[in-house]
């Protein structure tokens, strides 16, 4: 038990946050259990392996227009939440900075198409581009920032529940993946609409001014590279191997990547992500929030959840798997045991880059995620050419606790 009182940490406001954002984390979990078994069933292996990878390449593009904007605008909101000029300002110098990154993103992409940098999945190179900017559109910043969970939460649960019933309606043969997209996109786009308008509602005025955007981005620099590093060492893996395996394995490792990301949606951090604002608030504010050594005790409990969630799915692996991916997924069931045990690993990282970046220490462990991204593909490009997918699962594991060692040298540092 935590040697304090609630009252000094969890006060109302933060009470209800952390218990929406358990609500998106629960709707995010919940509902893509209800259509992967029926997608990996119509679609088959190597098609819904193709799913996948599109997905993934356009969270790697929807990064440039996201930008870190979760990070450095909700901070920023959470110092003017109630100051309306200044607080349209952040939002105006955001969505200024977007427009622009999105001129940028498109341009990129086509030459990426050009290029053939997406080969194997060039037939959804339109889809991928839609989805990435729309992903990258997303408002959960402002509702973050300015501590109004409830429209997250309400805009969620439409888009999951519309989401999933057109999924069984419109995906009904083998060569329908790409529908699955552009449905994604679909409810994306209203979304995005609805989030505009309400964000609206709490602003004085909106204004589009580019050279306010490019200073915007100038200044998230920091938080750019860290999101950006961050998802690159998320979801390289899943890219590197489409370029150097058959599409088959891909689909296999596809299954049990997309799988263990799924799974650990249950065990992720809504909780940081309620309270980054107000760490953010008590470190500019010089005023104190928490005590060091209490983060560490709610560290420590995360961790031990993390290593008794991640011992029960691998036990089950072999159910999990063929009841939620089928039976032609059984190699998956290997590769989803050996990346479960990154699980703690994952979650003490998070943890700790939270506190990070809430005092403005981005920088500190950019640096350590850019190595571990090299460690990674020079790990993949050897554990997978000698032992198949077992090695590139191994390969994952082997750098979370790599990155883990790295984070820990960095705490220690800082709270010297």
């Amino acid at each position: 038990m935590l040697n304090f009182k609630l009252k000094e940490l969890f006060h109302h406001t933060l009470i209800k946050n952390i218990s929406s954002l358990y609500v998106v984390q629960g709707l995010n979990f919940l509902f893509p259990l209800v259509t992967l078994p029926y997608l990996t069933r119509v679609l088959g292996v190597v098609e819904f392996g193709k799913v996948v990878l599109a997905q993934t390449a356009a969270i790697f593009c929807s990064s440039l227009i996201e930008y870190g904007f979760a990070l450095s605008t909700t901070r920023k909101l959470a110092l003017c939440r109630n100051q309306k000029v200044k607080l349209s300002d952040a939002v105006s110098n955001t969505i200024s900075a977007k427009i622009f990154l999105s001129v940028i993103t498109v341009v990129l992409f086509i030459a990426l198409v050009k290029s053939h940098a997406f080969y194997t999945i060039e037939n959804y190179s339109v889809e991928i581009c839609l989805l990435s900017l729309l992903t990258g559109w997303n408002f959960s910043w402002f509702f973050r920032g300015v501590e109004k969970m409830f429209y997250l939460v309400a805009l969620e649960l439409f888009n999951k529940i519309f989401f999933t019933i057109s999924i069984f309606i419109f995906v009904v043969h083998q060569n329908d993946g790409i529908r699955v997209l552009q449905l994604q996109s679909f409810f994306l786009f209203f979304i995005t609409i609805v989030s505009f308008f309400i964000t609206k509602r709490y602003v004085e005025s909106l204004t589009v001014n580019l050279s306010k955007g490019w200073k915007e981005i100038a200044e998230s620099w920091e938080t750019f590279t860290f999101k950006g590093l961050a998802t690159v060492h998320s979801n390289a893996p899943l890219i590197f191997i489409s370029y150097v395996t058959s599409a088959h394995f891909v689909g296999i490792f596809a299954g049990a990547f997309k799988l263990s990301k799924q799974l650990m949606l249950a065990v992720g951090n809504p909780f940081w992500d309620a309270l980054y604002p107000n760490l953010s608030y008590s470190v500019d504010a010089k005023t104190p929030f928490i005590r060091q050594y209490k983060l560490l005790k709610i560290i420590a409990l995360n961790i031990l959840f993390g290593i008794l969630y991640g011992g029960v799915v691998f036990l089950f692996a072999n159910d999990i798997v063929v009841f939620l991916l089928g039976k032609d997924f059984s190699e998956s069931v290997s590769v989803l045991k050996i990346l479960v045990l990154a699980c703690p690993l994952i979650i003490a990282s998070v943890s700790i880059l939270n506190i990070f970046i809430s005092q403005n220490l981005e920088r500190v462990v950019n640096l350590a995620t850019l190595l571990n991204i090299f460690i990674i593909i020079l790990l993949l490009s050897l554990l997978t050419s000698w032992f198949g997918d077992a090695g590139s699962a191994w390969a994952i594991v082997v750098s979370e606790c790599i990155l883990m060692g790295e984070l820990i040298l960095f705490y220690a540092f800082m709270k010297e």
